[in-house]
């Protein structure tokens, strides 16, 4: 009981710190999720399209917002917008309902902002309120779990990758 309580202290100094304790709702955004990276831009980019490639992973496009701004001569904080899916998990939702097509394939926005780089994803099970997807909320679970373990392996410390 001594160690729980122990625990649980630590682990309220360190939220209270602002040091990363997993994903996070964006509360003004209702079904996005946010999670900071333990490693500068440009490594969390490379992180992220490496373990989308290991995972068998679809890249289909990576859209540097950043650069698009820059070459209109607008200032815009780095950000990269990576698309990517498997239209095994993904055409089920749409044969549901195919106003899904707007959701998929998958998203992850990296961004470099003051406090850090933080990737931004929506929470696939927020989509069971907003589509008709009866009878696929296993389905949606599995998308959300593996993109929140995509998040936490890219934002994590390389010793505590699997």
């Amino acid at each position: 009981m001594k160690n729980l309580v122990m625990t649980m202290a630590a682990l309220v100094t360190l939220a209270s710190c602002g040091v990363y304790a997993g994903p996070q709702k964006i509360e003004e955004h209702p079904g996005m999720m946010k999670a900071m990276s333990a490693h500068d831009y440009a490594d969390t980019r490379t992180r992220l399209k490496t373990i989308l490639a290991d995972k068998g992973l679809t890249l289909f496009s990576e859209i540097d917002h950043g650069s698009g701004a820059d070459a209109v001569d607008m200032d815009l904080t780095p950000s990269t917008l990576f698309v990517f899916g498997d239209p095994k998990a993904g055409t089920p939702l749409m044969q549901s309902d195919e106003m899904m097509a707007f959701e998929l394939p998958l998203r992850i926005l990296v961004q470099k902002r003051d406090d850090g780089v933080w990737l931004i994803y929506r929470n696939a099970k927020a989509w069971s309120d907003e589509y008709d997807l009866i009878g696929l909320n296993d389905n949606l679970a599995r998308i959300d779990d593996a993109v929140t373990d995509i998040v936490e392996t890219v934002i994590s410390e390389p010793e505590e990758q699997a």
